[in-house]
């Protein structure tokens, strides 16, 4: 990402003046060192932003909004874009290929280039004479979801052993009181809570599993993250590995009358509404209480014509914006 652009970009919606203006800037031109033991000389940047930080996905959005718009106004075109990854959808071969000379010369102004082998050119179902240059595929993946041609949309792969990972980091953190615990059945009511709090407590868990969970409807895919999770405590709680013949000796049925929580239900309850978005209700819950519910503004400002959202000036920007 080239750092001029970008920073024009900002000067249009932040009053270069404003302090904010100033912390973003720091932010573009952050300082790097190429080593993590500290010997080597701090750099600063000069292109690039480093993802995974807070402010990655707002510089992605801010420089790649012309490109969304130019994208947006071709017919029978959708565009589907977060931070820096980007599909577009058709059932037009032309509005398809438009969109690509449209995302390639967009990249190109803004100095931007796209790794070959990020790339994918595809029709869903078998390639046929009337779509060459298209690979075909039954199914598509896209920020961790599988996509398939017959409609029913999956955990990918990864995303898959990412929720299971999150039980096992729980129980591996609890580890020393699992051991200390010498019932079999006590450790089995540990385990059934410590999985009700990934599910219910903690925010970054939360959000992650509750996303996919929102936009998966494979649920046999989901009933097998269930029966993963029952092995899974049955397996640390009798010390005996993933075998099914525990369940003889502690059911499924048992499981869940325990608390076991299951991602089938989950899921229903999160497409029918009863389950708010935990990391939404917190945020909003931090912000009312940090502000007291309300905005303050200093007095005396003038109201000024063409004020930027983010300027010196915020009754101006109000006012434009009402």
């Amino acid at each position: 990402m080239d750092h001029d652009i970008l920073l024009e970009q900002l000067r249009a919606l932040v009053e270069p003046s404003d302090f904010l203006f100033s912390l973003l800037r720091e932010r573009v031109r952050f300082v790097y060192q190429e080593d993590r033991d500290g010997a080597a000389p701090a750099h600063t940047a000069r292109r690039g932003i480093p993802f995974g930080t807070a402010a990655a996905c707002l510089f992605a959005n801010v420089h790649l909004t012309g490109l969304d718009r130019s994208l947006e106004a071709v017919p029978a075109l959708s565009l589907f874009r977060y931070a820096d990854d980007i599909l577009l959808v058709s059932g037009s071969r032309e509005a398809a290929e438009t969109g690509r000379r449209i995302l390639d010369d967009g990249l190109a102004a803004l100095r931007l280039r796209s790794k070959p082998s990020h790339e994918r050119q595809f029709a869903f179902g078998a390639a046929t004479p009337e779509t060459p240059g298209f690979e075909g595929t039954d199914r598509l993946r896209h920020l961790g979801l599988e996509f398939r041609a017959d409609g029913v949309t999956r955990l990918s792969r990864d995303k898959f052993r990412k929720i299971c990972n999150r039980f096992r980091f729980a129980f591996r953190r609890q580890s020393g009181l699992l051991r200390r615990t010498q019932d079999p059945l006590k450790r089995a009511a540990q385990l059934v809570r410590l999985s009700r709090e990934v599910l219910e407590r903690g925010i970054r868990n939360v959000a992650i599993i509750d996303y996919y969970l929102r936009h998966v409807d494979d649920e046999a895919q989901l009933r097998l993250l269930d029966r993963w999770l029952a092995e899974e405590v049955l397996a640390i709680a009798f010390t005996d590995g993933h075998r099914k013949g525990l369940f003889r000796r502690l059911s499924f049925r048992r499981l869940r009358e325990m608390g076991l929580p299951s991602l089938v239900h989950r899921r229903r309850l999160i497409r029918h509404g009863h389950v708010d978005s935990t990391f939404l209700a917190w945020r909003t819950t931090r912000i009312s209480r940090g502000s007291g519910g309300a905005a303050v503004r200093p007095e005396g400002r003038p109201n000024g014509a063409g004020a930027k959202a983010f300027s010196p000036d915020p009754e101006a920007a109000v006012a434009n914006a009402s």
